[in-house]
């Protein structure tokens, strides 16, 4: 039998049910080893940014401060400012989970984890989800399908609570949940049920990508990273000013993302996006050392 799309049985109305976070706890059984996530700690979010800003809603007050790790994605500087949230830059480190838990629990932080890149990961890395780790049992994290099956413009986000935050999920408005697109919902669930087989031979590109560009980079530092499908580059070395993606743009046409928007430790660094063909990859290497060349 022909498979029937949501829009041909009528079916455009109000996300519901509970097929989405069922398929991400299988998902998290098969792929992380994790079954602590049930179904009765989610809530529907509309995408994982609008999911940060009610969880912090819910677990702060207007005016309290909030850390932000930099650099990272630009959109958190806005939204938790947006939120009435004062931002505390705090630059990342390589503490473990476990030892952040700790901390946490121990003065009386909560932690909100953007886990949206959880699929995306390097070939001999494993993700730990934040919530299974000792110590987070309070916290609370976003996740979603949209970074490893390229889902963006589909949107819908799971909010989900430790063993201790349960309670804080009655607080979500239901607004917002209802503000969820459904055929997101139904976008997302197929994802994380039946895409396996398509996000493993993502996973596998993405790896051949990263081998490409760490040969033929020019005197630009870059570290293989263990997940997603962005590589941060470090192009102090080479004398290009604060911007170097400006420089990149208007000598080697290429278009990274600037270091700068991303906050503390951005000066000098760019960002690339490796979720291409390889073809791609090797022409940008190629315009990237013409540029400085």
């Amino acid at each position: 039998m022909a498979h029937e799309w949501p829009a041909q049985r009528g079916d455009t109305g109000w996300p519901a049910g509970t097929a989405y976070p069922q398929a991400l706890a299988e998902f998290a059984r098969q792929r992380w080893g994790w079954d602590g996530l049930t179904v009765e700690r989610t809530a529907l979010v509309p995408d994982v940014m609008h999911g940060v800003v009610e969880a912090l809603r819910v677990v702060t007050e207007a005016g309290d401060a909030v850390v932000v790790n930099c650099p990272v994605y630009p959109p958190f500087y806005e939204f938790v400012a947006h939120a009435g949230r004062r931002i505390v830059k705090a630059p990342l480190s390589a503490a473990e989970l476990t030892a952040v838990a700790g901390l946490a629990q121990q003065y009386g932080v909560r932690v909100v984890a953007d886990e949206i890149h959880a699929p995306v990961v390097a070939g001999g890395a494993r993700f730990v989800p934040y919530l299974s780790v000792p110590g987070a049992e309070n916290g609370l994290s976003l996740m979603s399908a949209s970074k490893g099956w390229n889902l963006a413009g589909l949107r819908g986000g799971l909010l989900v609570a430790g063993p201790a935050a349960a309670g804080d999920l009655v607080h979500v408005p239901f607004g917002v949940s209802v503000s969820t697109s459904h055929l997101g919902v139904i976008a997302h669930t197929a994802a994380f049920r039946d895409g396996g087989e398509w996000l493993d031979a993502l996973l596998t590109g993405l790896d051949e990508n990263r081998r490409l560009l760490a040969e033929h980079l020019p005197a630009i530092r870059y570290q293989h990273g263990q997940a997603t499908y962005l590589a941060w580059l470090d192009c102090r070395a080479l004398g290009l000013g604060d911007d170097p993606a400006t420089v990149f743009l208007e000598s080697g046409r290429v278009a990274l993302n600037s270091g700068l928007a991303f906050g503390t430790g951005g000066v000098g660094h760019v960002r690339l996006n490796l979720a291409t063909a390889p073809e791609l990859i090797t022409e940008a290497v190629r315009r990237l050392t013409s540029a400085v060349g």
